[in-house]
């Protein structure tokens, strides 16, 4: 791997599995509105075809939470700074 694969890799956003971050009550009450506003466009779909949710950390430090149901729909939110941290 090249010095430039390097940094590219530093730089990229990295997707982890949401239990291995600790979310602020504010992010977790901003989630759960934002799925309860997506709930009409998951009536009727199976509960084994949802997959957990993931987050991304992106570069500037902000988490990107998602679920995505393919061909359905795909529910995500920004969450600040100050409003994640890894778990311990």
């Amino acid at each position: 791997m090249g010095e430039n694969s390097k940094l590219e890799e530093l730089n990229m956003a990295r997707e982890v599995d949401l239990d291995e971050l600790l979310l602020s009550p504010r992010a977790v009450f901003g989630w759960l509105a934002k799925v309860r506003e997506s709930a009409v466009a998951l009536e009727g779909v199976n509960p084994q075809l949802i997959p957990d949710e993931r987050a991304r950390i992106n570069d500037d430090g902000t988490l990107t939470i998602f679920v995505e149901i393919p061909g359905i729909i795909t529910i995500s939110m920004e969450v600040p700074r100050g409003d994640w941290a890894y778990r311990q």
